[in-house]
C-alpha cells in the first residue's frame, strides 16, 4: 500500500490531495484540502515564507486527517508559468547503408530536439513527440523497427524558467517536503479525465482557472497544442461585483451558491438576501444569472 500527495498551485487557491494506491489500477482519493493562495504571483514566487507556510498548511491538514506521513509531493504548476515551444532535430543512423531504428535512436533524436527547443535558462517540464520522419519520406508516430539512414523528430515542449522552478522547489523543501515530480496542472488533469480512446480520436480539454483558461488539443493519443486564454472565474466574480454593487467576497459567495452557467439550468426567480450596511437587501436571482450569462457568452 502506497500513499501519494499531490499539490496544485493555482492562481487563487492551493489544493492538496491524498491518494491511496494498492496498485496502478486501484486508486482511492482519500481527501482534498484547499487554502487561499499566498506567496505566488503570475506563476512566480513572490514571498517564499508565505508560499512555504501555505504549502505546509494544506499538506499537513489533509495528511493529519488520515494519519498519513507525507514526505514527498507531486506538484502541479499553472500554464502561466510555462512557455510552449516546437522543435525538430535530425540524427544520422549510419554512415552507409541502412539500419533498423531502435528505441535508443528515438531517445537520442528526442533528446536532441529538446535541447534545441528550449532557451538556455529554461527547463523542460513535458515533451510530446508529434511525428517522426525517416529519410525525409516516411512519416510515423512510432518509427521503431523501420529501416532508415536518418531520423527526424518533431516535438512539442512545455518548459519554464529554471529559476522559477527552483524557487517553487525551494518553497516545498522549506515546508518540510521533497518534490517527487513537477507537472503542468492542466496536462495532469487531462491524464485523469481523458481516456486513451478519446485522445486517439481527437478531443479538447478546457481547463478554466481563476485567471487563465488552458485549452489542450489531443489527436492520435498525443498532445498536439496548448493555448492560453486570459480569462477565468475571477472575471465572473468581478462582473457580479460591479453589476450588483457587491464586495468581491460576497460576489464570490453568490457565484458559488446561486449562479448558473447557462439559461434554463435552474430557476431564475426569487431573491437572494445580501447584507449591506447592517441590513439585508434583496438581490434578484435573475440579475445574478444575467450578469453570469453575459460574461460566459463573452468567454465562449
Amino acid at each position: 500500500m502506497k500513499y501519494f500527495c499531490g499539490l496544485d498551485l493555482g492562481a487563487s487557491e492551493f489544493k492538496a490531495a491524498l491518494v491511496k494506491a494498492q496498485d496502478a489500477q486501484n486508486l482511492e482519493l482519500l481527501g482534498v484540502f484547499q487554502t487561499r493562495a499566498m506567496g505566488l504571483k503570475d506563476g512566480s514566487v513572490s514571498d517564499l515564507e508565505d508560499l512555504s507556510q501555505c504549502i505546509k498548511s494544506a499538506v499537513k491538514s489533509v495528511a493529519r486527517k488520515f494519519s498519513v506521513e507525507v514526505r514527498a509531493l507531486r506538484v502541479g504548476v499553472g500554464a502561466d508559468a510555462l512557455s510552449v515551444h516546437r522543435s525538430a532535430a535530425v540524427i544520422p543512423l549510419i554512415d552507409a547503408g541502412t539500419k533498423v531504428i531502435s528505441p535508443s535512436d528515438i531517445r537520442k533524436v528526442n533528446h536532441q530536439a529538446r535541447l534545441l527547443g528550449v532557451d538556455i535558462d529554461e527547463e523542460t517540464i513535458h515533451d510530446f513527440p508529434q511525428m517522426y520522419r525517416v529519410d525525409d519520406v516516411n512519416a510515423a508516430l512510432n518509427p521503431a523497427g523501420l529501416f532508415g539512414r536518418k531520423l527526424e523528430s518533431n516535438i512539442l515542449v512545455l518548459a519554464a524558467k529554471a529559476n522559477r522552478l527552483r524557487n517553487v522547489v525551494q518553497a516545498v523543501q522549506q515546508a518540510g517536503f521533497e518534490v517527487d515530480r513537477l507537472s503542468c496542472s492542466s496536462y495532469a488533469a487531462a491524464e485523469v479525465v481523458l481516456d486513451k480512446n478519446l485522445k486517439a480520436r481527437g478531443c479538447v480539454l478546457v481547463d478554466i482557472g481563476a485567471k487563465l483558461t488552458n485549452v489542450l488539443l489531443f489527436k492520435d493519443g498525443v498532445l498536439r497544442d496548448i493555448q492560453l486564454i486570459p480569462w477565468g472565474g475571477q472575471y465572473v466574480t468581478q462582473t457580479l461585483a460591479d453589476r450588483l454593487s457587491l464586495t468581491i467576497e460576497k460576489a464570490e459567495e453568490i457565484k458559488c451558491l446561486h449562479a448558473v452557467a447557462a439559461p434554463g439550468q435552474s430557476a431564475e426567480t426569487g431573491d437572494i438576501l445580501v447584507l449591506r450596511a447592517k441590513e439585508y437587501v434583496p438581490v434578484s436571482r435573475q440579475s445574478v444569472c444575467e450578469a453570469v450569462h453575459w460574461e460566459i457568452e463573452n468567454f465562449l
